[in-house]
């Protein structure tokens, strides 16, 4: 339970700080261009002073695919969620964000088996009502947004912040999919070789995007991304020994309520921002279906 609540708060910083770099006109893809050198620079030097290099052969058998495949989705899971923070309001982006966890939760029953669906029970009900509301979470923070006439700065409907934020969905959703496969991992150098795996690749993968796109790299990108790299580094980095310890269908609902509830406390008190009616349903609902996919009885 400690790695999770350790993983929590600092993933919950990864955003506040997301938010500010916005605030302060950080431009997104030299944010993330940063963030990213900085995971992939701490990975490498934790396994060169961690690792005997006679065991990355044996190692790269056991994790290294499957961190190259979690490391492009974790690339584009903080892309995606940079531009949607940046477009629009921090409670309601991330909180449709964090319901993205209906898929990792879906694999972990239909794929993992985690839970037995046959014959159909109580907790089979709850799990799926659980991933119901959740979606619903969905349809009313976008029926908020929609209410409240919220436009970009084009003076037209937000359609790109729907876009974005539809990719992050995806994007992260299929990340935290790879990182519960980590759970099947022998032991815990290979977790560890698999987190490793997963920041270089996601450090690699900027790299011709940075040669192509040329983004900004200004005191305030290599600012924000440097705290931002290194506190999801430790957030990101431990949670496959959370996987490890706790039941997939535990660990995604309960670090999305956490990261939910505290991203919301944080966008009111530092920029002030406030649900309208259908925001509050859509938080409540959120919450409810996480809920239901981690209590038991």
């Amino acid at each position: 339970m400690l790695y999770l609540i350790i993983s929590i708060l600092f993933l919950v910083t990864v955003v506040v700080l997301f938010r500010a770099a916005a605030e302060s006109g950080a431009e997104p893809l030299g944010l993330n261009t940063v963030f990213r050198y900085t995971g992939g620079s701490l990975a490498l030097a934790g396994f060169l002073l961690t690792n005997d290099i006679g065991e990355l052969p044996r190692l790269w058998d056991e994790a290294g695919w499957l961190g190259i495949t979690a490391g492009i989705f974790f690339w584009a899971a903080g892309f995606t969620a940079i531009n949607a923070i940046r477009l629009g309001h921090l409670g309601i982006t991330m909180t449709i964000n964090r319901c993205s966890m209906v898929l990792p939760t879906l694999a972990s029953i239909l794929y993992w088996k985690e839970i037995s669906i046959s014959p159909v029970n109580g907790l089979v009900v709850l799990r799926f009502t659980g991933l119901a509301v959740a979606v619903s979470a969905i349809v009313f923070m976008g029926l908020d947004r929609i209410r409240r006439g919220e436009v970009d700065a084009s003076g037209k409907p937000s359609v790109k912040w729907g876009l974005w934020l539809a990719a992050s969905f995806f994007a992260h959703g299929s990340w935290e999919t790879c990182l519960r496969a980590s759970r099947s991992l022998p032991d815990d150098s290979a977790r560890q070789f698999f987190m490793i795996v997963v920041f270089v690749t996601a450090m690699l993968f900027s790299l011709p995007i940075q040669f192509a796109f040329r983004p900004t790299l200004r005191k305030k990108e290599c600012f924000y991304g440097v705290l931002a790299g290194a506190a999801s580094f430790i957030g990101s980095g431990i949670r496959p020994w959370a996987v490890r310890d706790i039941d997939g269908i535990i660990v995604f609902p309960t670090t999305n309520i956490g990261v939910m509830l505290l991203v919301q406390l944080s966008g009111a008190i530092f920029w002030g921002h406030k649900m309208g009616r259908w925001g509050v349903i859509g938080l409540a609902a959120a919450v409810a279906g996480v809920l239901c996919m981690t209590l038991n009885f």
